[in-house]
């Protein structure tokens, strides 16, 4: 039996649906366990870049909320003195 080579599995499995290769590691369907551990790998890896890029957006979206608080905080004040200014006049 040829032995798996890891690069050219793994290009085969960038071009399957990622779907597809979850079923078919759910039901052990690659049949030399070299493979079925290399899917497998790919998957966690699959799933780490993921995680990576959800945090990433999600940094980036807490940046801008935390960018945006002071500002909106600005106007509540600016919207109150307003209000009392209107209120004397």
């Amino acid at each position: 039996m040829a032995r798996v080579n890891r690069a050219e599995f793994w290009a085969e499995l960038d071009a399957t649906d990622e779907g597809f290769v979850r079923r078919k590691c759910a039901i052990g369907g690659y049949s030399p366990p070299e493979k079925q551990q290399l899917a497998v790998e790919w998957l966690a890896q699959r799933d780490a870049a993921q995680l990576s890029q959800r945090l990433a957006a999600d940094t980036k979206a807490m940046g801008r909320a935390a960018f945006w608080a002071p500002v909106m905080g600005c106007a509540t004040l600016v919207a109150a003195l307003a209000a009392v200014a209107a209120l004397f006049k």
